[in-house]
This record gives structure tokens, C-alpha cells and sequence, in this order.
């Protein structure tokens, strides 16, 4: 969530560095198959300085503001047949039920994760954690392709990746379940994070010396940061990648959001109704990460088939400012290699500008990519990571 106003991982860089067999079925509902699941070609992609102004800009007008909200309508409108749901296991090989001590109800929530790629053989391992409003199934194309691929730098896949990528649902989203639901302040969200990373990796029994590239989408992003500048899993963050969200932009835009949020549908007829909206709206561009990550973003009504939205973001607002708040700042001091991945080229305030000219940081542009520019570009983003 925010409205936008607009590698080798077998070695992760140091900090100097940066199925079903019904005919009917279409290849693209069928479960995860790593022998043919993932034939594509990475497109080039290029790691930019784009040209940014040094002085902490003024707050943007709200059509700037705006121009990060999800797209208009694409030109090419999907029906509804189109958005059948596709199942976790497109794309993850496991999922997993947590439970996970609260020591402010003394109660236990269980958390929902899921994995992809071979924990023993994992020389690396992948946190992927998701925006506001979205579940760990939006990283599922981003996944997928991840773990199946070589990371040997010939650019082939064997199916045989020694990746580990895990993702988790966050409190109060998709099928995760919390006694306190509604708690999504920034402080909560880095514990949970550390309780889900222990908890994920103790159950994984994962090599102790395997480090791990934590990456987040928006206010997954700003928790990724706060997560790496924390400290709090010792010295298993090697690196910290962050998609599409810049503090000055992200705040600048927030009294924006809540428009957004009334004028949406509060109502779908179907799952694939919802799915359709996301992606009619330009919210995902991409039709198949859709059908995967809308799904968990949804929840029935009761006895018919109607569903409304999972999370009540606009309960959330009185987050919005602390996710945000004073993550360039410990974005920098993060003890991480960092990469930055924007869908255009953002405002920086002073702070992140001079650091950037001093390479402290890397900056990936994906101009074709809407917000959420794992979902749109799930080929170019994998491949970001993976150099």
C-alpha cells in the first residue's frame, strides 16, 4: 500500500557490493511444474542513476500525487471469464500454519507462509514481504521464478535452484489470523517479522550460515527496512531490497489514499469479480499474477458467493505515518547491501540523493510497471534480484 505519486543469490553480495491433468485446464491453472514451468528469456535490464533534485522537494500537487494511485483503465479490458482463481501452489511448493506467542493477549495467532525452492540446498534465502492491503501471493510469479532458477550466471534454468524464497501473510491480511487484527502499526509488524523469520527457519532447518535478501513491495518495503535496520535477526541480512516506496513521496501522498480507499468497490459479486476490478483498474496489469494474488485479498460475506476486501485499510490510517516515517534515514544505516526498484523516477529528499550520488545505494527503473511492479514486471524484478 501506498498510492504512488508516481544475484548471483547463491552468494549474496557483500555490503560494498550490491497439477492437474484435465484437458481442460490451461497450462497457466496447473500447479507448479519446475521441468517447464519457467522457459522465458530475461529481458536486459539496466541498473540507472536517474536524474534527481538535490533539494527536498515541496509536497506534490495532488494530480502528482495521484499519478501513483492505481492506472486508469487498460485499454485491452479482461472479462470475467478470464479471472478464474489460480491455486498457492501455481507458483509456491509448501505452506505453512505457524503459531506464534502474543505476549500482549497471551494468545497465539497463527500466521499462513509459504515457500519455494529446496531449504537443504538453499544457499540463499529470499523474505519476500508484501504491501498493505495485498497477501504473500503476490509474489508468487516473483517466486516462482526465483527458485527455479540457475544461479549459476549462464542465464539457464535446471529447475534445480539453490534459492529458498519464503513469503508470509501479515497481520489482519490474507489467511493469517491474529487476536489483535487491527494492529498494524510499524512496531507490531517488525516483531511479527522476526517471529515469522525465527519460526520459518528453525522450522526449515536452514544452515545457520545461509544469509538472507529481505525485499518488500510499499509498506512492506518500509517494514523490510525497518527489519534490516533493526538488527534484530544478528548477521543473517545481507541485503535489503525495496520496490516502489521513498518516504517524502510515500507521506506526501497518504492524504490522497483515503480518497482512494472510499471510491473503490466495497463489494464483489464473485472472487473473479474482484479479480477483474484489480486488474480492469490498473492496479496489476499483469492478468495471471492477478488471478494468484487476489484471491487472499478478498473474503466471503456470509452464505453467498459475494466477498468484500479482507484488510479495512482506511482502519488503518492512523499507521499510515509511523510505516513511512524516517525510513530513508534507516534504509542508509541498514548494515545491508541495498537496491532500490522504482516504476518511475521518484523524488529523493536530500538525504537519499546525496547517498545515491556517493553509491551507497543501487537505483533499478521499471518505467512500463504500474505500483506494484513485481506483479507487472515479475521477469525483470526476479532478474534485478538475482544480479
Amino acid at each position: 500500500m501506498y498510492s504512488r505519486p508516481r544475484s548471483n543469490l547463491s552468494s549474496i553480495p557483500e555490503e560494498s557490493e550490491l497439477g492437474s491433468n484435465d484437458p481442460n485446464v490451461s497450462s497457466n491453472d496447473r500447479p507448479r511444474q519446475r521441468s517447464d514451468s519457467h522457459n522465458k528469456r530475461f529481458s536486459q535490464v539496466q541498473l540507472q542513476r536517474p536524474p534527481i533534485p538535490m533539494s527536498t522537494p515541496a509536497p506534490r500537487s495532488e494530480t502528482n500525487a495521484m499519478s501513483a494511485l492505481p492506472s486508469q483503465l487498460t485499454s485491452t479490458s479482461v472479462t470475467v471469464s478470464e479471472c478464474t482463481p489460480l491455486p498457492w501452489n501455481t507458483c509456491f511448493d509448501e505452506r505453512y500454519e505457524m503459531l506464534i506467542d502474543d505476549t500482549k493477549s497471551g494468545s497465539k495467532d497463527t500466521f499462513v507462509a509459504y515457500s519455494a525452492g529446496n531449504a537443504k540446498n538453499a544457499k540463499a534465502i529470499v523474505l519476500l514481504m508484501h504491501g498493505g492491503g495485498h497477501s504473500a501471493l503476490s509474489w508468487g510469479r516473483v517466486a516462482s521464478i526465483l527458485s527455479a532458477k540457475d544461479s549459476n550466471g549462464d542465464g539457464e534454468e535446471t529447475g534445480d535452484s539453490n534459492v529458498l524464497v519464503v513469503a508470509y501473510d501479515a497481520r489482519g491480511h490474507g489467511e493469517t489470523r491474529c487476536v489483535r487484527e487491527d494492529d498494524l502499526s510499524g512496531e507490531q509488524q517488525l516483531v511479527d517479522s522476526v517471529n515469522v523469520m525465527r519460526a520459518l527457519l528453525e522450522t526449515l532447518e536452514v544452515d545457520l550460515q545461509v544469509k538472507v535478501l529481505v525485499v518488500g513491495h510499499s509498506m512492506g518495503g518500509a517494514m523490510a527496512i525497518k527489519l534490516a535496520a533493526s538488527r534484530m535477526l544478528e548477521e543473517r541480512i545481507a541485503g535489503v531490497a525495496v520496490i516502489d516506496v521513498v518516504e517524502g513521496t510515500a507521506l506526501a501522498s497518504l492524504p490522497y489514499m483515503s480518497t482512494f480507499l472510499q471510491n473503490r468497490p466495497k463489494m464483489f459479486e464473485t472472487v473473479s469479480h474482484a479479480i477483474q476490478y484489480v486488474v480492469n483498474s490498473g492496479q496489476v496489469k499483469n492478468l495471471e499474477s492477478a488471478r494468484l494474488s487476489v484471491p487472499p485479498q478478498v473474503q466471503s460475506d456470509g452464505a453467498s458467493e459475494s466477498v468484500r476486501w479482507r484488510t479495512d485499510l482506511e482502519a488503518s490510517e492512523q499507521y499510515w505515518n509511523g510505516w513511512f516515517q524516517g525510513i530513508s534515514n534507516e534504509f542508509l544505516s541498514a548494515p545491508a547491501a541495498k537496491l532500490l526498484i522504482l516504476a518511475g523516477v521518484d523524488r529523493f529528499d536530500r538525504d537519499l540523493t546525496i547517498a545515491q550520488m556517493q553509491g551507497k545505494f543501487q537505483t533499478l527503473l521499471m518505467q512500463d510497471a504500474g505500483h506494484a511492479v513485481h506483479e507487472d514486471q515479475p521477469e525483470q524484478t526476479a532478474l534485478a534480484l538475482l544480479n
